[in-house]
């Protein structure tokens, strides 16, 4: 009774295999005792490149291992290799791994995630997550100034912001990059492996994105998108800023106040996008029509982004019925002020607190 009540446990495990593999590993439970889709399970926890193969002969590289200490322990599978082979192939499926979490990033990241998984049924959120996994069980290769000793717990942990090659990932590529996956998204790579890092810190997560927005910039293939700030766009271009200048508290205080005056109608922030990224932003203040925070990444500067989300603003401005703009600028800032000058906003107002304040009329 408690051998037929352990094969029908055992078997509701096996529903993600073939009728045929279920089969071979219920003989083999039953003659011999051996679950060997678990042995198998196992062996792989720590095996990246097996989440990667895509065809035979990376399979069969990757098994050779594995069948032979798998052998040397149970010589009864000395005749039984194709069969292993095929349970081999088929073993994915029992690893799984997903995110709650909206990790969009931007629109060539998450094609590249999805076409890969249509086309060569590879997970590579799954790939991530077990390469993550190796690498943290591999001290031996971390790089020394990566080391982080942590005397509370009598270890060292790794940290990849000090590590000159993040996850020892120039190896990986040179010998992957054959892969049609793999070849030219080494910074992708470097951003899933991040995310493993650092799930729900969206401010690390933002600023290793905006790396692969960066380097469009830097090839001229951008186009950028203008827009009012949503809620969550709002919330995560906060969580950037301070974590950006963590050393100012007077960020958490200006983030309550910007977010409180979205909510309540007192104010409306416009941000600048690349691929659903935020590289850009102004808030314009009813209260005194003045243009406030007009900020762009500096990675991302000298692209008319600026002068982009000021012309997308006054757009805004006139549809509402909103007669001119005011923008403030400290003397020192010279360059700022003539720029500010050159936008049409040459009317002095007023000055205050070694602010000067400038009108520009829209009717």
């Amino acid at each position: 009774m408690k051998k037929t009540r352990n094969v029908d446990q055992y078997k509701r495990e096996l529903d993600c295999f073939s009728d045929e593999i279920q089969d071979w590993l219920i003989d083999i439970f039953l003659e011999h005792g051996n679950c060997i889709n678990r042995l198998i399970v196992n062996s792989l926890k720590y095996c990246p490149e097996y989440f990667i193969a895509t065809n035979d002969e990376d399979y069969v590289s990757i098994a050779s291992g594995i069948f032979e200490g798998l052998i040397k322990r149970f010589p009864y599978l000395t005749d039984e290799t194709d069969m292993m082979f095929e349970l081999f192939k088929q073993v994915r499926k029992k690893f799984s791994y997903w995110i709650e979490e909206d990790i969009q990033v931007c629109e060539s990241f998450d094609i590249w995630i999805e076409e890969t998984k249509k086309k060569y049924g590879i997970e590579l959120m799954q790939f991530a997550d077990i390469y993550h996994s190796w690498w943290y069980k591999n001290e031996n290769l971390w790089e020394r100034k990566s080391k982080i000793w942590k005397k509370k717990d009598g270890m060292y942990e790794y940290d990849w912001r000090l590590a000159k090659n993040p996850f020892g990932l120039d190896e990986f590529y040179e010998k992957y990059k054959r892969l049609p996956f793999i070849g030219g998204y080494k910074h992708n790579l470097e951003m899933l492996l991040v995310f493993m890092d650092c799930t729900g810190y969206w401010a690390t997560w933002q600023k290793l994105a905006l790396k692969e927005h960066i380097r469009k910039f830097k090839d001229k293939a951008i186009i950028v998108d203008y827009k009012e700030a949503t809620a969550r766009e709002l919330g995560i271009l906060w969580e950037y800023l301070i974590s950006e200048n963590q050393a100012d508290d007077r960020w958490k205080t200006w983030k309550d106040g910007v977010i409180n005056g979205n909510v309540n109608g007192t104010m409306q922030t416009f941000v600048a996008l690349v691929d659903g990224e935020i590289v850009g932003e102004v808030t314009f203040i009813f209260e005194n029509s003045e243009v406030n925070a007009l900020r762009v990444n500096p990675e991302c500067q000298r692209h008319g982004i600026a002068s982009g989300l000021l012309k997308y603003l006054e757009e805004w401005a006139r549809k509402n019925k909103i007669e001119s703009l005011i923008i403030g600028v400290e003397p020192k800032e010279v360059r700022n002020m003539q720029i500010y000058f050159h936008w049409g906003f040459t009317e002095f107002v007023s000055a205050k607190d070694n602010v000067l304040y400038y009108r520009k009329r829209l009717v």
